[in-house]
Formats: C-alpha cells, sequence, structure tokens
C-alpha cells in the first residue's frame, strides 16, 4: 500500500500555527478526518498532520461574502471549516486566531486580482531600486559640492576698506609686498661724508695762488 505524503504542522503560537496550516493547504495538503490526521491535541492546537489530496470545497459560500468567522469547540471540526474557507479565498486575521475555550479566527476573503496587482508593484518597486548607477552619481555630486563650499569657508577673506584712506593703504602694502624696495647703507653714502678741515684747506689754497700769479704777469 503507498503511503501519502503528509506535512507536520507545529506550533505552540496559536497565529503561527494557523498561518502554516493555511499555506500546507495551499501547497496541496488537507485536513484529514482520520485517526492519524486528527489532531494531537484537541484543547490547545499546535500539531496536526496534514496528507497532499484533491478534495475540494465541502460547503461553499456566497459570492459577495467578505468575512467569516470560525468557531467550534472541537479540534476538528474547527480545522475542516478552516480549510473549507481557505479553499474559496479566505485567508486567517492572525489577530482573531485564540484557543482559549472555544477556538476562533476571523477569514477574510482576498481579492485575487488586487493581491496579484500589489505584488506586480511591489517587484516593480524592487527592479526600479536594483539600479543605483543615478543614486550613486547624485550622491557624489553632492559630496563634491559640499568640499568645494568647505574649502570656500576655510579660505580667509580679506577685509572690505571703510574709507578711500583705507583702501590705498591695502594697495600700497600689496606694491610693497611684491616689489620690494632696496636697502640703502647710510654709512657709505657720499653726501654723509665729510671731510677734515686741513684737507679742505690744502684743496682750496693752490687755486688762490693760481690766480696771484697770472695777476702778476699782467
Amino acid at each position: 500500500m503507498t503511503r501519502k505524503e503528509s506535512r507536520n504542522v507545529f506550533s505552540e503560537n496559536p497565529a503561527v500555527f494557523m498561518q502554516d496550516l493555511q499555506q500546507a493547504i495551499h501547497d496541496g495538503f488537507r485536513v484529514s478526518n482520520t485517526n492519524e490526521g486528527y489532531p494531537m491535541l484537541n484543547s490547545i492546537l499546535k500539531e496536526v498532520r496534514v496528507y497532499r489530496s484533491d478534495d475540494g470545497v465541502t460547503a461553499p459560500m456566497p459570492d459577495d461574502v467578505t468575512s467569516q468567522y470560525v468557531a467550534e469547540w472541537d479540534g476538528m471540526r474547527y480545522l475542516l471549516a478552516f480549510q473549507n474557507l481557505v479553499l474559496q479565498g479566505f485567508e486567517v486575521d492572525t489577530n482573531s486566531v485564540a484557543f482559549s475555550g472555544m477556538k476562533t479566527a476571523k477569514m477574510l476573503r482576498v481579492n485575487k486580482a488586487d493581491e496579484d496587482a500589489k505584488q506586480d508593484a511591489a517587484l516593480a518597486d524592487l527592479q526600479g531600486n536594483a539600479n543605483p548607477s543615478t543614486e550613486t552619481e547624485e550622491i557624489a555630486q553632492s559630496s563634491a559640492k559640499s568640499t568645494e563650499e568647505e574649502e570656500d569657508m576655510a579660505a580667509p577673506e580679506k577685509p572690505e576698506p571703510t574709507s578711500p584712506a583705507e583702501e590705498l593703504a591695502q594697495e600700497g602694502t600689496a606694491t610693497t609686498a611684491l616689489n620690494p624696495e632696496p636697502e640703502v647703507d647710510n654709512d657709505n653714502r657720499v653726501e654723509d661724508q665729510q671731510l677734515p678741515e686741513e684737507e679742505l684747506a690744502d684743496k682750496e689754497e693752490p687755486a688762490k695762488t693760481t690766480r696771484r700769479r697770472k695777476s702778476t704777469k699782467k
């Protein structure tokens, strides 16, 4: 006898347990009302074995019903009712799952067209963000601009003159810095040298003698 493929669903968290069971139903596994498929604990559901099967909907719901509550005392009846709604496009609201006493859960019908549109939009956003070349260029340009602004701020600014005299003083300072005047050795200047009186007298005396001699001849 061929054994059916099975999957064990287990979680001590009620919401996670129902989410995992919902995924197993989507994957082609079904709750089986047999000894092998009966929940391990009927009071607090946390483990059940489901088997691959083509079993379909047992109790059709009208198309205009968008939400439905599942509430049962018995664990197997609860799981079968849950499975019937999942097969018709309902999904569990994890915030509504409770196993204290009566087992309850709120089921919401999902519009597959809307879900597909949301998934396509999310995929498009991911693909759009996958090419970061434009963003990288913008970051590089912003960084270069910030560096230039920092350099401009670090450069010392020349104070603005408040009067014509200060403006001329600033220009004169700049010219002096570029073309400094040569230093003059005052000790060796010819104008400042003074000859002794005796040397001066010797130089003047021959001139006077020459003039007297000329006058004598005449």
